[in-house]
């Protein structure tokens, strides 16, 4: 089967969509059974171009490269399904199967800018109802989609996400840690900017913490559009994947107050490197965590904050590392790899 990517994310590191199409390449890369077409409107890095691959660049803008340029260059490659993400364009000729990570824009509109809001909220229905078969990170996130978007239930699918090979395989570099944090604990906090991620109830929660911890810091990874409020928050900005390696390694806790996910990658990253997760009891998160994560109500900072506390205790810590390291292993990108084929193969079918 020739399968045509929308494969623009392989480009944009340090991103969760670069995370999710990168490990899911490299699985479908393994297949035999798969011709893989990564269509891209910049160059594609060649470590993400597995044997079964080749690269197909045409230079576009964004929009009319989802528009016209993918439809046209599959159709041209003789492509039998096409995946991308979201936006599926009238003028696809072949099956699309469609990735959609969350419902966000729908459950609280408000974490998006106007612009956003108004094309996901419009553009998402009409993909899912030109898509051949959508599927999702999670059956938290079916649920939402299928509660907001009025489309056949069975066109929908589960392709649970797998644990991050490449942070696992990573030698962690302390270097950078120990300039930014020295010898003092701390908290991670992954990917701050977004309203949504509730970086205000990370602050609170570690201030509440500092009560007992006070040479705690709260290490904030990612874009911010802002500085830092105290001078016991660091916010280096992205971090390579050996710096972000030995952040997890080290942390006292991942500390992830998400007012709402699609599926957790974060979460998954921490357990298994060993890191205990301090989470948010919201979206999907308490499907990916299970029972191996302290998990609050996202707006209950001094819980979370008596939570990070509590991880003083080298019992607790210890436990929750190894459940989590445990519970890491229950998600797998060869399974993720083998839920989309098989959704490939019910598109390419249905057509």
């Amino acid at each position: 089967m020739r399968v045509a990517i929308d494969a623009r994310s392989l480009s944009e590191r340090f991103t969760s969509n670069y995370t999710y199409w990168s490990e899911l390449v490299i699985a479908l890369g393994q297949r035999s059974d798969l011709e893989l077409l990564l269509i891209s409107n910049s160059a594609v890095p060649p470590e993400e171009v597995p044997p079964n691959a080749r690269t197909v660049v045409e230079s576009s803008n964004g929009r009319w490269f989802s528009y016209a340029v993918l439809p046209e260059v599959a159709r041209r490659e003789g492509a039998d399904v096409v995946h991308v993400q979201y936006t599926v364009s009238p003028r696809f000729r072949i099956p699309v199967v469609t990735m959609i990570h969350d419902v966000s824009f729908f459950i609280e509109p408000k974490w998006f800018g106007m612009k956003d809001r108004f094309l996901l909220q419009r553009t998402v229905p009409a993909a899912c109802h030109r898509a051949s078969r959508v599927v999702v990170p999670s059956q938290t996130c079916r649920e939402e989609l299928l509660s907001y978007i009025d489309v056949e239930p069975a066109k929908v699918s589960v392709t649970l996400e797998g644990t991050p090979n490449r942070l696992l395989d990573t030698v962690p570099d302390n270097s950078l840690l120990r300039t930014l944090v020295g010898n003092a604990p701390y908290v991670l906090l992954v990917g701050g900017a977004s309203p949504r991620k509730n970086m205000a109830g990370a602050v609170a929660a570690v201030r509440e913490a500092r009560k007992c911890i006070p040479d705690l810091r709260l290490l904030i990874t990612g874009s911010l559009p802002e500085k830092p409020t105290e001078n016991w928050m660091v916010a280096p900005g992205p971090l390579s994947e050996p710096c972000l390696a030995a952040a997890y390694r080290g942390a006292h806790a991942l500390l992830h107050p998400s007012l709402h996910e699609g599926f957790g990658l974060t979460l998954l990253e921490a357990m298994a490197l060993g890191c205990p997760v301090v989470a948010s009891d919201r979206g999907a998160i308490p499907e990916v965590a299970g029972n191996d994560a302290l998990l609050y109500d996202p707006f209950d900072a001094a819980g979370m904050g008596e939570a990070l506390v509590q991880l003083l205790n080298p019992g607790l810590r210890d436990r929750l590392a190894e459940q989590g390291r445990e519970r890491s292993h229950d998600f797998s990108w060869y399974e993720t790899a083998e839920a989309t084929v098989l959704a490939y193969r019910a598109a390419v079918g249905h057509s």
